[in-house]
């Protein structure tokens, strides 16, 4: 993150340098400050989907550990879910722009400073699952709620060039490229924390409860799901050439 920070302030200061100097007297700076809101509701689908997948492994896997201490015979048999989504967040941040052909200068160079909060709720998750008894091949099934979120508050930097058209004008339009970099650390350890509760149905016996809790960290969650997916993809490999 700090080598991120001197780059881009090094690459500021290299460009305004020849505009800041005493030759070029005419030029202009403002400071900003900004705030907004965002949603991505509307890649609900596509996200839904992705999410489902990513909590297959891990939300699983804690359904039949909290079984299989009650039944170490039990073994999955089926399992499917469904996850609901739901986002929001704000960002807010402070820009340092200059302008090197005055106040009423078409061209200009910025230098941003962002924080942004992105916040990604779980309302709901539905699992069904099916499990077998290795013993007596009587399947049991449960079924499973849970909900839960996923938060990240990455700070970021943007350096961005700006040509505004009729620049004297009180409303004019205007176009901008940049480049920003933020701290991969910010994600990484964003904290994914999740609840669920469910009941076991075992043929001929009473309902049995189960609930928790479990909180993980988005490298953590990442990190089980591709091993699960390479594995998957070795035994499948393997099952080929046999």
């Amino acid at each position: 993150m700090k080598k991120i920070v001197l780059v881009m302030s090094f690459v500021f200061l290299l460009v305004t340098y020849p505009l800041v100097s005493p030759v070029e007297a005419k030029g202009h700076i403002e400071f900003g400050f900004h705030y907004g809101a965002w949603s991505i509701n509307l890649l609900k689908g596509m996200i839904e989907q992705g999410l489902s997948d990513a909590l297959e492994s891990d939300l699983k896997d804690k359904f039949l550990e909290d079984i299989q201490e009650d039944h170490p015979n039990f073994q999955e048999k089926y399992y499917s879910q469904s996850v609901s989504f739901d986002s929001g967040g704000h960002n807010y941040g402070f820009e340092i722009r200059w302008y090197p052909g005055g106040e009423n200068g078409s061209f200009s160079l910025g230098l941003g400073f962002e924080k942004t909060r992105m916040e990604i709720s779980m309302p709901q998750v539905s699992a069904q699952l099916d499990i077998e008894d290795t013993t007596t091949s009587e399947v049991a099934s449960f079924e499973g709620e849970a909900s839960g979120s996923f938060l990240v508050e990455p700070f970021s930097f943007h350096l961005t060039l700006r040509w505004d058209i009729f620049p004297s004008s009180f409303i004019h339009p205007y176009l901008t490229f940049g480049v920003g970099a933020a701290g991969a650390s910010a994600f990484d350890e964003a904290q994914v924390e999740y609840s669920y509760q469910g009941q076991l149905q075992i043929p001929g016996e009473p309902l049995e409860s189960y609930e928790g809790s479990e909180t993980k960290t988005l490298k953590e969650l990442v990190t089980k799901w591709r091993k699960k997916e390479k594995n998957s993809f070795c035994q499948n490999f393997s099952l080929l050439f046999s």
